[in-house]
């Protein structure tokens, strides 16, 4: 018997879908409950859940924290996120946190029985529109980090640890002159307009750690 728990806080998305899955996936068993302190009851008393369907938008702890604390944890259950959000920045952070898969709300039944099947199956699921973005945004990193010189990504490094202008000049042996432009072309490159955008930025494409 396959066991699936799906966490959201609206009743009506919960009912729909518990109702839907068993009629398309065999020797199945929904379990459902609208907070995350219901779910870890629940997932205590089943430690056999194959899938657990969480909404990112929880009222006491997002579906993010809830990954994080899962991936911490001693006994790891298989996780996919359920989400509105169609944002490309939140799907990435959530796969980093070792989420099996996104499925956006506004799929139709049909195609939110293969996403659940296709997890189940041991893939990693993404819509392929959003799939392609990803690719697409990923290349857009990978050129970034290529035009990104060896002197900027020093001032960069220099850049996260807080210094001033003055102090990164005397450390690279430079002028302020020189830091203030390799900074501008910086701030262009990761489309920043401050500082600590700019820090924040890199860190996201893996320029810094």
């Amino acid at each position: 018997m396959l066991k699936i728990l799906l966490i959201d806080d609206h009743q009506l998305f919960l009912d729909g879908v518990s109702q839907i899955l068993p009629l398309h996936i065999p020797n199945l068993d929904v379990f459902t409950c609208s907070s995350v302190d219901k779910a870890q009851a629940i997932m205590s008393q089943h430690r056999d859940i194959d899938l657990i369907l969480i909404d990112l938008e929880m009222p006491e702890i997002g579906g993010i924290a809830f990954l994080a604390k899962n991936i911490h944890a001693s006994d790891v259950q298989p996780i996919a996120v359920l989400s509105a959000s169609q944002d490309i920045a939140v799907i990435q952070h959530v796969l980093q946190h070792g989420a099996l898969g996104f499925i956006p709300k506004t799929l139709g039944s049909e195609d939110l029985v293969d996403a659940v099947q296709s997890i189940l199956n041991g893939n990693i699921f993404l819509p392929a529109h959003i799939k392609r973005q990803i690719e697409e945004l990923s290349q857009d990193h990978e050129q970034t980090v290529k035009d990104i010189t060896p002197r900027q990504l020093e001032v960069l490094s220099l850049l996260s640890k807080g210094l001033t202008n003055c102090k990164i000049a005397e450390s690279m042996f430079i002028s302020e002159h020189t830091v203030k432009s390799h900074i501008k072309q910086l701030f262009q490159k990761l489309d920043a307009d401050n500082r600590l955008a700019c820090v924040t930025r890199a860190k996201e494409i893996g320029l810094l750690s």
